[in-house]
């Protein structure tokens, strides 16, 4: 099985090899997750955070309403309270979605940039 990271650079591969085919983008919350994913990793300096993979997720980005996918709501798998997805951490590999409270026994990092393991299967939560 792929992991998220496999799977947005095959997708951004496949986009440039199609000669950027609008169909080929990503949407949704995919690529919201896409989007945080790539910033994350790229404030650590990560090399997979190439040009052409933004340039996907920049593209895919432009063609969403990110107020309306953020202003989502869903129930916690944790506690079961709902809110808006903008209140919550998302799986980028399993999509299991915690409150703010259930997952701070998950974070890791610094306050600049706090990271979460999802408890279900160990990716990562944005």
């Amino acid at each position: 099985m792929e992991c998220f990271a496999e799977k947005v650079q095959k997708a951004a591969f496949d986009w440039q090899q199609s000669g950027r085919k609008t169909e080929l983008l990503w949407t949704g919350m995919t690529a919201a997750l896409a989007d945080l994913w790539a910033y994350h990793h790229e404030q650590q300096g990560d090399p997979a955070i190439t040009k052409e993979l933004a340039a996907f997720i920049t593209a895919s980005m432009e063609r969403i309403d990110i107020d309306a996918v953020w202003g989502q709501r869903r129930n916690c798998a944790g506690c079961g309270e709902r809110y808006k997805l903008e209140n919550m951490s998302t799986c980028i590999e399993c999509s299991k979605t915690l409150c703010w409270r259930c997952s701070l026994p998950y974070a890791s990092g610094n306050s600049r940039l706090i990271s979460y393991t999802c408890p279900n299967c160990g990716g990562e939560m944005y």
